[in-house]
């Protein structure tokens, strides 16, 4: 009876509520919510409905103003659980930040290309997480929104690649990545990636410009050729 059962019911509500591809993140997600909130607006997130918990977080590093290719972010360990790291990422939220994110020639890295203002963020992460982890016994959640997504979703991927336990919850992040085979592998590895409804930024690329504008450039063409 038990064998049938397990044949019929999911093991878990995740596996019945949550996609296959979020099930790496599906329990810290709420959190890594919460954690963006704070990256923002300390001050803000600390008085909004359900932060309570965040009194459970002990700050182990923090930069909370951004210059280019250093984003804003802040390393925590929740009290009780010695064996996890939160490292979230702000994304832009200053001039500095928008240099970084006009920084878009493309950078090789593994089989692929990525945004190059992303990888020197996402690298400068990944020195300031190896400065403060237990390499053998901690677990690295990495989240972040938009640019902050970005460079948390590569810097997992380094973290991964240098032995270290590491995964990314990455929210609305930019088009940042031309896929490699070992590239796609990894990303699909190390990184969970949500993006909500009609948002644009993940879906803005050289080419979705160009096919965005390529019917009004035609209709000019058109429209000149009859004057």
């Amino acid at each position: 009876v038990q064998e049938a059962a397990r044949r019929v019911i999911p093991k878990t509500f995740d596996e019945l509520c949550v996609p296959s591809s979020l099930f790496p993140a599906s329990r810290q997600i709420d959190v890594a919510i919460q954690l963006i909130q704070l990256a923002y607006d300390p001050n803000g997130a600390a008085r909004a409905p359900n932060m309570g918990q965040m009194m459970g977080f002990r700050t182990v590093a923090a930069e909370w103003e951004a210059s280019v290719y250093r984003p804003a972010h802040i390393i925590l360990q929740p009290e009780s659980n010695e064996k996890m790291l939160w490292v979230v990422v702000r994304g832009t939220s200053s001039v500095m930040d928008i240099f970084t994110d006009i920084t878009i020639e493309p950078h090789d890295f593994m089989d692929g290309h990525v945004h190059t203002g992303i990888l020197k963020s996402a690298l400068y992460i990944k020195e300031q997480v190896v400065k403060v982890v237990d390499k053998k016994k901690q677990k690295v959640w990495l989240t972040g929104h938009s640019l902050g997504g970005g460079a948390s979703a590569l810097a997992a991927v380094m973290l991964r690649n240098d032995g270290y336990n590491a995964h990314a919850v990455a929210f609305g992040p930019p088009s940042c990545v031309s896929e490699g085979e070992w590239l796609h592998k990894e990303l699909r590895r190390s990184v969970s990636t949500i993006v909500v409804d009609s948002d644009f930024v993940p879906r803005l690329t050289n080419e979705s410009i160009s096919r965005l504008l390529a019917p009004k450039h035609q209709a000019s063409k058109v429209i000149s050729s009859m004057l």
